[in-house]
């Protein structure tokens, strides 16, 4: 069908100027005599005429069957899109930035009330921090005792220190829990692990790092190492509450686990 109808269609222009050349001419017939067939004239200009008229129609038709657009739309377009979807990516990626900060300074009033001032002085902190942090120098912004004073800037560090000892001691009391569950522990048995790892997350705590400009990968380091250090003090306390068989079916779990931290953090790479 695709190609029938651009040769219908020179068929019917060539015939309707071949027929119109025609016009004048005449055709005579004798009684008795066979017709002699006409013979049609036509113009070589005219034609060449239509059939470049035919083959510009059948260029239109075959577009508008594909659906497609020219090569030159395409690429004067291409570049200008993968520039507006970088744009969008940078304008999506500076939102949620600045949303992040946004929440820094909210977590902040929640304890102590803030002016605009403060607010804005805040924002402008933790944005140095950020864009220090991410050329890895050191940020020069004002601390939180220029900004909320030594009172309010004591007060918030002591809740936010009090919000992590909350969280640390119930991820402890979850692991309690899972422990006495596994090993079937007694209520005295319960009680003494949870004394133990108590202990264990203090000394942890105590021999953690202070540096705020570490990197990811150095902090991915510090958290293995400090599991291995947990681990250890834990076992070698666990020792002496726990029956052989309880004993040796901990090891098992703490085997387990840390394969499964090794799976997760190891960097075939290195």
């Amino acid at each position: 069908m695709r190609k029938g109808l651009p040769v219908f269609v020179v068929g019917v222009v060539l015939g309707a100027l071949c027929v119109w050349a025609a016009k004048g001419g005449s055709v005579t017939t004798t009684r008795g005599a066979i017709p002699q067939p006409s013979v049609l004239r036509c113009d070589r200009g005219e034609l060449e005429q239509a059939s470049a008229r035919v083959a510009y129609l059948e260029r239109e038709l075959a577009t508008i069957r594909s659906g497609t657009i020219g090569l030159s739309q395409v690429n004067g377009t291409a570049s200008s899109v993968d520039e507006g979807s970088e744009e969008i990516a940078d304008d999506r990626k500076k939102a949620e930035q600045d949303e992040a900060l946004t929440w820094r300074v909210s977590a902040i009033e929640k304890f102590v009330p803030l002016t605009a001032d403060q607010k804005g002085r805040l924002t402008q902190k933790y944005r140095a921090e950020r864009e220090a942090k991410a050329s890895g120098i050191e940020a020069q912004s004002e601390s939180l005792e220029q900004i909320l004073g030594e009172e309010n800037a004591q007060y918030y560090r002591q809740q936010v220190n009090a919000a992590f000892k909350r969280m640390q001691d119930e991820e402890v009391e979850k692991e309690v829990l899972l422990v006495s569950r596994q090993l079937s522990l007694s209520a005295a048995q319960e009680e003494n692990v949870r004394s133990i790892f108590g202990k264990v997350e203090e000394v942890v705590e105590a021999n953690r790092g202070t540096s705020k400009n570490s990197s990811p990968q150095d902090r991915v380091k510090t958290m293995i190492e400090e599991n291995r250090q947990r681990g250890e003090l834990r076992s070698q306390e666990l020792r002496n509450i726990l029956s052989p068989d309880q004993y040796q079916a901990y090891l098992k779990t703490q085997t387990e686990s840390a394969a499964a931290d090794v799976e997760v953090f190891h960097d075939p790479g290195k």
